[in-house]
């Protein structure tokens, strides 16, 4: 009876949990209550806008992977290396040359000293004028940056000043891809004369030309590279190469100076070849000229090996966290370790020259060497990697430049149609840009390119009405295959750059002549006017906007961080009217020297 009773009293629970909707009876009445409100809340109103949450979700992915691509990736260890793989190279053969014209004991290294404290002066100023350019070192200092050489002297000198930059730094690079053409036809020289023991020596052959140009091919993809930062590992192989060279003149320099082997090759005593001032062996009408002569011939070669500016921007737009501090640090020691490399390569080398045949060393050190010297053919196999492996590092900013060059001349030519046919479309383009024109700093070199360095990222309006007609616009050209498009264009631009400068390597004879063209004109104006003078247009600007500014509320603190930023800035603006009173003038000193010697050679 109890048991009947029992079980009344359960079915009786269980009816009423169903009548009354409770959730506190069986488990299986529980889990169906559970699927009837689910069913209830997935209404299928509320349909669209659980698909719209997942849309959110994905594009909110694909935005972070963007993001990604976009975030700095150069540490302070890639950047050195690719900063030294730019200045450390070519050049640096022939400072044995400038030191014994110079002077090897005192006033070369003295001239050397002081070009670099010059030259990390000059980098200052290039890149605080680009920070002043479009502010990288704000909140955003971990996404890639987009300053441009040419986009700097732009906004500082004016637009024509941002094209003449361009065209600059274009023919310094494209010339340094040609000159380092005739440098890998030098070190290849033994092998092109057991292909042809017969080839002539006073001209380049047609087998020593074709030997350069198997190097060059092997090097054409590594030119296709779309930034620097893939070049780390190579950029310290070209290190190491270029520093076993040291070791293998200086065991030789050593041995001649010192070992009494080379007795009856010596000249002198190796105290009485070091000179304190340029040497008059010139055959010169009065040994003033000739003095005057040899400083005007080595002053390129020392502003020469610090060729870096064209590369100091790119670097700076990949460096991670590229705070001042870490900026200054990263330039400071690069140039300074160079330096103490050039000054060690250059004594040592032109001490050679006193075992040389005609009493120096010439323009490239390791021709002065026998072409049987096993030593010296493990050194050239370096310098032949090490040229090789630079190459690279010209090529990608001259391809670079060119190309926004190209965009902003196809941008500013169809700006000018007026057809009936076009107006639509400069309709939309002026929208898009209109937003961008607004800005204080705006470029218009950096508008063709969208102000990006990489020359893929598509080019994004900011937000407004005229940003969703640019959005429609850049998906419709990706969708088109436009990023297919551009790295094609890169490819095509990398390859027509190399090659032509290995055409022009083929008809130049000597590298002397190169390095005087480009360090006695072209690399002055780029490596110390140009960045001087857009630092005292951009500094004067921006103080000409801070007196317009109202500081009538101004405590202690702030009055005496502001006197000592004015003291620091006085003290920059000074240094660099003193870059543009002694550089200027030794400018048309060189390039006047250059022009001489061409002549008088011919």
């Amino acid at each position: 009876m109890e048991f009947e009773r029992n079980g009344s009293n359960l079915s009786t629970a269980v009816s009423n949990s169903i009548e009354n909707d409770d959730t506190t009876g069986l488990p299986e009445i529980a889990m169906k209550k559970s699927r009837l409100k689910l069913e209830d809340q997935l209404n299928p109103e509320d349909e669209p806008k659980f698909e719209e949450q997942q849309d959110n979700s994905t594009e909110e992915l694909n935005s972070r992977s963007d993001v990604s691509e976009n975030q700095r990736e150069g540490t302070i260890t890639s950047a050195r290396f690719n900063i030294l793989t730019s200045m450390v190279g070519g050049g640096s053969l022939s400072l044995p040359l400038a030191f014994y014209q110079a002077g090897n004991g005192f006033l070369a290294p003295f001239l050397l000293i002081c070009i670099a404290a010059l030259v990390e002066y000059s980098v200052y100023f290039l890149v605080q004028a680009g920070n002043h350019t479009k502010r990288t070192n704000g909140a955003n200092s971990n996404t890639k940056g987009s300053l441009a050489y040419e986009s700097v002297a732009s906004s500082a000198l004016g637009v024509k000043a941002g094209h003449l930059s361009m065209a600059l730094v274009c023919t310094i690079c494209f010339g340094a891809i040609a000159g380092y053409g005739v440098l890998l036809r030098d070190m290849l020289l033994p092998i092109s004369d057991y292909l042809s023991p017969d080839g002539g020596k006073n001209s380049p052959t047609f087998v020593q030309n074709i030997t350069m140009l198997i190097v060059v091919l092997l090097v054409t993809p590594l030119c296709t590279l779309q930034n620097l930062t893939a070049l780390q590992n190579i950029g310290m192989a070209s290190i190491i190469s270029i520093l076993t060279l040291f070791c293998c003149v200086t065991y030789r320099s050593v041995e001649c100076n010192f070992s009494s082997e080379y007795d009856n090759i010596r000249h002198m005593p190796w105290r009485e070849y070091i000179s304190f001032l340029p040497s008059n062996d010139d055959e010169q009408s009065s040994s003033s000229t000739a003095t005057l002569h040899q400083l005007a011939n080595s002053l390129p070669i020392l502003i020469t090996v610090f060729m870096c500016h064209f590369n100091v921007l790119p670097v700076h737009n990949e460096l991670v966290n590229p705070s001042p501090k870490r900026v200054n640090r990263l330039f400071s020691t690069s140039i300074w370790s160079a330096t103490i490399f050039y000054l060690l390569m250059g004594f040592v080398g032109s001490m050679y020259g006193n075992c040389a045949e005609s009493g120096r060393v010439e323009g490239n050190v390791l021709l002065s060497f026998p072409e049987d010297d096993v030593l010296l053919i493990l050194g050239r196999g370096c310098l032949t990697l090490t040229i090789a492996f630079a190459l690279p590092v010209f090529v990608v900013p001259t391809r670079d430049m060119f190309l926004r060059g190209l965009d902003s001349f196809c941008t500013s030519h169809s700006e000018e149609v007026d057809d009936g046919d076009h107006i639509v479309d400069n309709l939309v383009h002026s929208s898009c840009t209109s937003s961008a024109s607004n800005n204080m700093y705006a470029n218009p070199l950096e508008d063709s390119v969208g102000g990006n360095h990489d020359l893929i990222e598509p080019l994004l309006a900011a937000e407004g009405n005229g940003g969703e007609i640019c959005e429609v616009q850049t998906q419709e050209s990706h969708s088109s295959d436009g990023g297919n498009d551009d790295n094609r264009r890169r490819v095509i631009a990398s390859i027509t750059i190399l090659w032509a400068a290995a055409a022009l390597a083929c008809c130049v004879e000597s590298i002397d002549t190169v390095w005087g063209v480009l360090g006695g004109s072209f690399q002055i104006i780029v490596g110390f006017i140009i960045p001087s003078a857009s630092y005292l247009s951009l500094m004067w600007l921006n103080e000409a906007s801070d007196e317009s500014e109202s500081d009538d509320v101004r405590d202690a603190d702030e009055y005496s961080t502001s006197n000592a930023s004015n003291t620091r800035d006085a003290w920059y603006r000074t240094m660099a009217w003193i870059l543009l009173i002694i550089f200027v003038p030794v400018m048309f000193i060189c390039t006047s020297n250059s022009v001489y010697n061409i002549v008088n050679d011919n």
